[in-house]
């Protein structure tokens, strides 16, 4: 076997350089390391490619009774670039929501934008609906989907929230009081890192592993 030592690799003419022929073996020997810098394409089967978590540490006080969009880092603030134009994005969003000692009634959905937040599209939704006349600790919602943006810019995504006029859900990522939702308490701290009544999760799927269907 003959070897060739050299500090970089050009292509003679042009800007392209193979390694290879088609059907070729290329070797990558043990503990070697591979450094992108760039953008690597064409590999296939990458499955997960980046994941992104946004936690809210604290409680979000919103009464609204119609289309309302939640406070940050809900707001589309959160956002995710994918490489390249065919992969997806999945999403995960959790929220605890506060009881009060009356009836409570709300729905959530998950939206997401490719222009900047001009337009939002909806991807999916949840709904709960609680009633008490005593102390009792409250409920939560899970809303998630896939979906595929075509494009290569930054993704934002959003939940918007509305609430009945008369039993509005006032108190967001709250999960620890037993009274009146009159006032945001503090989340448990577990050694120091804050135990969150809501998040948000973005992860970016090659295509090569994703598909989605519609039914009507």
């Amino acid at each position: 076997m003959s070897e060739i030592k050299a500090n970089k690799l050009s292509p003679a003419t042009g800007v392209n350089l193979q390694l290879g022929d088609a059907s070729d073996v290329i070797t990558i020997p043990a503990s070697a390391t591979i450094v992108n810098s760039g953008t690597a394409t064409g590999f296939g089967g990458g499955g997960v490619l980046q994941v992104k978590q946004f936690r809210k540490l604290s409680t979000i006080y919103d009464n609204g009774t119609s289309d309302t969009v939640m406070a940050a880092p809900f707001d589309g603030s959160a956002t995710l670039t994918p490489a390249s134009a065919g992969n997806y994005i999945r999403c995960e969003y959790h929220v605890a929501t506060d009881h009060g000692n009356a009836w409570r009634s709300t729905y959530v959905r998950l939206q997401w934008s490719t222009d900047g937040g001009s337009t939002y599209y909806g991807l999916s939704a949840s709904s709960m609906g609680q009633y008490n006349t005593s102390t009792m600790h409250g409920n939560s919602m899970n809303v998630g989907g896939m979906f595929n943006p075509n494009v290569t810019s930054a993704v934002k995504v959003r939940v918007v929230l509305n609430s009945h006029s008369a039993g509005n859900v006032t108190r967001w990522g709250q999960y620890n009081n037993e009274g009146a939702d009159s006032s945001n308490i503090a989340p448990v701290t577990d050694n120091g890192v804050v135990s969150v009544g809501h998040y948000l999760i973005l992860t970016e799927l090659d295509a090569s592993v994703c598909s989605t269907a519609d039914t009507a």
